[in-house]
């Protein structure tokens, strides 16, 4: 249970449960006026913060093949949904008379960077040959920086090598580390705390690599026996013709990893 799922919002569902109208053209985003219907205690610098990164997903969900599509389209809901809950916790957790501070010219550039990122990995022919560290890269920093708030403090390190695929899979690579990394940041679910993230790109010899995202704010078995939240990592993995594993970190903490194969 997240913690913005226990507040009295005397409108529930809290998070509206939005799905993808494929007779609009492959809609992925739900409207952010519908979703704050179910939120009336919502910031306004908030809502301005979250109307940037709702525009990533609104345009560009649908760009691609048709097989592709459905997945783009449930990605970019399910990713919504975690900015809606993670920038809620930045405003419940922010002092009342430093609200205005929660949308400060620094936080919008990160924001609208970020959606920038997203759309400029979908407007690539798919099958053209990409480098891949920076984008992912970008995305680790850019999230870390726009959503430590919601957690405390974040110790964010990242051991990235350079590799190259198809856009199609540089975009699921992405998109697979923006869902673990929000799942690690919506783990801390009760008081602000001191939290270590890893995200790593590796090789594997000449014919695989990894994307592994590392935290220690959930113990290994906790992770391991909850099951998958919400198969949007697991969807991208399928695409890099993998799946999602968890392995021990530090003792204290959970790694999400993907293996996948190159030259595919």
């Amino acid at each position: 249970m997240y913690l913005t799922d226990t507040i009295d919002t005397r409108r529930p569902p809290f998070i509206p449960d939005v799905s993808v109208d494929p007779g609009n053209g492959g809609q992925a985003a739900p409207r952010f006026e519908y979703a704050c219907n179910f939120v009336p205690a919502i910031s306004k610098t908030t809502e301005r913060l979250l109307t940037v990164l709702f525009t990533a997903g609104e345009n560009h969900a649908g760009i691609g093949c048709d097989t592709l599509r459905p997945l783009w389209a449930t990605e970019a809901v399910g990713r919504n949904c975690n900015f809606l809950r993670l920038s809620l916790l930045r405003q419940l957790r922010a002092k009342p008379e430093a609200d205005d501070s929660l949308a400060t010219d620094k936080q919008f550039a990160l924001a609208t960077r970020l959606a920038d990122l997203y759309r400029q990995i979908a407007n690539v022919p798919e099958r053209r040959k990409v480098p891949c560290s920076q984008a992912l890269c970008s995305t680790a920093d850019y999230l870390v920086a726009l959503f430590e708030p919601s957690v405390g403090s974040i110790d964010l390190e990242t051991e990235i090598e350079p590799i190259v695929l198809p856009a199609f899979q540089r975009r699921a690579l992405v998109l697979a580390a923006t869902d673990l990394i929000m799942r690690s940041l919506l783990k801390v679910n009760e008081e602000p705390q001191q939290m270590q993230m890893v995200v790593a790109l590796r090789t594997v010899g000449t014919r695989h690599a990894y994307i592994a995202v590392s935290d220690d704010a959930t113990p290994f078995h906790t992770a391991s026996t909850a099951g998958r939240q919400d198969g949007i990592a697991d969807d991208m993995a399928s695409l890099l013709t993998s799946e999602v594993v968890y392995q021990p970190f530090n003792e204290r903490g959970v790694t999400a990893k993907i293996t996948f194969p190159l030259h595919v």
